[in-house]
């Protein structure tokens, strides 16, 4: 097992780069009222949803930095042999809802959506950077996850894209919310 693969790296990158892009695209844009709005009781606003997703992300990249220190332990990574298609099963499942099971505090990023996407951008630039590059032997280091249990190193690359579908998705859902708020259309006014 080991190092990353071709088709193992390939798979990460595209995935990273293609929901890279998902995020800027589905904030740019926003007035301050679409970005805070509310869609009910619980509900996260889009602003909410994006800092997630950044938060998260820095908290998933920093646990793939941090299994090379751990010992390898291709016994347990064996046993992980076909769980890439299960966890982006489950992660694209929005229909099974679950509550954060990492201890978060918002970024501070997340003033409007031009400062969040510039943060957002900067990080998975350093993720896509890591994916890229490493010799870590990603597939032979496990590291636990409060829901999804073991991963492996490739694993939690994935798992970084599929979070940012899942709250892409979210997003949409707002956005989709009877009570969101449009944005005035401008008629052109023709001389005559």
């Amino acid at each position: 097992m080991g190092e990353m693969t071709a088709e193992d790296r390939n798979r990460v990158v595209s995935a990273l780069e293609r929901t890279g892009g998902a995020l800027p695209r589905a904030i740019g844009g926003l007035t301050a009222e679409q970005w805070t709005f509310q869609p009910g009781e619980g509900a996260w606003s889009i602003r909410e949803c994006a800092d997630h997703i950044f938060v998260i992300e820095r908290l998933l990249l920093q646990t793939v930095r941090d299994l090379a220190d751990y010992p390898a332990d291709p016994e347990r990574a064996a046993r992980l042999q076909g769980k890439d298609e299960r966890l982006l099963a489950a992660l694209a499942d929005r229909g099974f809802k679950v509550r954060n099971p990492f201890p978060t505090r918002p970024s501070g990023e997340a003033d409007s959506p031009e400062n969040l996407t510039r943060s957002f951008l900067e990080l998975r630039a350093s993720v896509l950077g890591y994916a890229r590059t490493t010799a870590d032997s990603l597939r032979d280091h496990v590291a636990r996850h409060p829901l999804l249990k073991d991963l492996d190193g490739v694993q939690w690359l994935l798992l970084i894209s599929a979070h940012t579908d899942r709250h892409i998705a979210q997003i949409e859902d707002v956005k989709l919310h009877p009570g969101y708020p449009k944005v005035a259309s401008q008629t052109a006014s023709t001389p005559g």
